[in-house]
């Protein structure tokens, strides 16, 4: 034995191992052989994330309802269109921290009356959102029901009625009212704090904290948002939308030799034979892409006009910066964008006016051919009464979001939750160190996921420092 030991000392008791000399071929070559089928690309890595993640959340808004099952009771918001999709995703965003299941609820009594919604317009727990109340248009045709609420909807329709028309605070009591000790106790309330901090630590499972809080709210928002139904039928329908869904099937082979910045429209893609899995799939968008897009909103925000409240949005919304096209323009061309295709997405018939001019001749510009002048006002846009103009009005939003949302670069006012939700309506890897942006903010705000966003960050070292804190901060 002791001999044995010495011969393998020497290197006799077994057959030496040769290394072959470096072959940079073939270490090209290994590097590209498939595993399991799938290339070892960033792509392909980026897509295995996304589908770990959403795997991860269908698994809690999708599990078998039960009356233990942990709810979170949430009220849809009753301002502009994509004010009250972040909102939706925020309270999403939470459920899915707590392993809870969304559950979506009008907005409380007390609230709604804040907003001044067209007295004739009645919310209740089957028509919670009040751009869908009395158009015929279910909510499942935007948002995605969890297995919770579509069992209340069922089964439990008196409880939810009895929610629906609670004030803050009240769940716990209208639950026992119905003697629902067990869905009670399961339950949370989410109050809305609008000024809610959601952070990486807190928010966002520990595995996909490195990817960033923008990735984690986009495939929130894009598992959670998907248009389908009578609301994809018309928008697809809509006359301003014929040119882009008529280009398509072009502009789809187009993406496939063009890289975007790393630019997909990641979402939900598991297949159960040759359908999907949870029996709804992506959801329709439009299949064009453009290499930036741009959101000007003047309006009620950054327009002319003489009330005092106006004059505050002014100041707030920087409007010199943020409602002006030459100085989103500038932007592009400050991060090497000076050419390529260019959505345009705004409410002013002015900016309108201005690209038609030439203002952007040096991009292939295009924008949706609509009548802006109903935009031209100081009222916000959900005090419009007529059943009809609510409709286009809540139509033409979705479609600038969905089209804006198909640019590699977004360029628009951070205070702003279109430009956010644009943002979120798409999966993009992380931008790393010199990689071109993935928005560019006219108002020097960091993308954010409250209402209220603050003034960007401090010095670079300042922001590592602070990322830091956030990833180690759950040990």
């Amino acid at each position: 034995m002791p001999a044995l030991r010495q011969r393998e000392r020497e290197g006799r008791g077994a057959p030496r191992r040769v290394q072959p000399p470096f072959d940079a071929e073939h270490e090209q070559l290994v590097r590209h052989l498939p595993i399991e089928g799938q290339e070892p690309s960033i792509a392909a890595l980026q897509e295995a994330m996304v589908n770990v993640a959403t795997a991860h959340i269908h698994d809690i808004h999708q599990s078998t309802c039960m009356p233990q099952t942990p709810r979170l009771f949430a009220r849809m918001d009753c301002h502009g269109t994509a004010e009250d999709i972040n909102t939706a995703v925020r309270a999403f965003a939470v459920a899915v921290s707590q392993q809870r299941q969304l559950v979506l609820l009008p907005p409380y009594p007390a609230t709604a009356k804040l907003c001044e919604l067209p007295d004739h317009m009645v919310l209740s727990a089957t028509e919670p959102w009040h751009w869908l109340a009395g158009q015929k248009l279910p909510l499942s045709d935007v948002f995605v029901k969890s297995a919770c609420q579509l069992h209340m909807e069922s089964h439990q329709i008196d409880v939810l009625n009895a929610l629906a028309t609670a004030e803050v605070g009240e769940l716990g009591r209208t639950l026992a009212q119905f003697h629902q000790a067990d869905l009670a106790n399961a339950s949370h309330e989410y109050a809305g704090a609008w000024r809610i901090h959601i952070s990486l630590s807190k928010h966002v499972p520990r595995i996909f904290q490195r990817q960033g809080l923008l990735w984690w709210f986009q495939v929130l928002t894009t598992y959670l948002v998907r248009f389908r139904g009578q609301v994809a039928a018309q928008m697809q329908g809509h006359p301003a939308m014929r040119k882009f869904v008529a280009t398509t099937r072009l502009r789809r082979a187009k993406d496939l030799r063009r890289d975007h910045s790393g630019f997909r429209w990641w979402s939900w893609k598991f297949r159960c034979d040759r359908l999907p899995c949870d029996g709804i799939g992506d959801g329709w968008s439009p299949g064009t892409s453009f290499d930036a897009g741009i959101h000007i909103r003047v309006g009620d925000a950054c327009g002319n006009h003489n009330s005092n409240p106006a004059r505050y949005l002014l100041k707030v919304r920087r409007c010199h910066e943020t409602a002006n096209l030459t100085a989103a323009l500038l932007r592009l061309q400050r991060v090497g964008i000076r050419n390529g295709s260019l959505f345009v997405a705004t409410d002013s018939p002015a900016i309108i006016s201005q690209l038609r001019s030439g203002a952007a001749a040096a991009f292939n510009v295009s924008f949706l051919d609509l009548n802006r002048s109903r935009y031209v006002t100081p009222d916000p846009t959900e005090r419009l009464t007529g059943p009809d103009t609510r409709l286009h009005v809540f139509l033409e939003a979705l479609m600038d979001l969905l089209l804006l949302s198909r640019a590699a670069v977004v360029v628009g006012s951070m205070i702003s939750n279109f430009p956010r939700v644009a943002l979120q309506l798409r999966v993009q890897p992380p931008a790393l160190g010199q990689d071109q942006p993935r928005y560019i903010a006219l108002d020097k705000r960091v993308w954010c996921t409250r209402t209220s966003c603050r003034d960007g960050p401090g010095p670079l070292e300042v922001q590592l420092a602070s990322n830091q804190r956030e990833l180690t901060r759950n040990g």
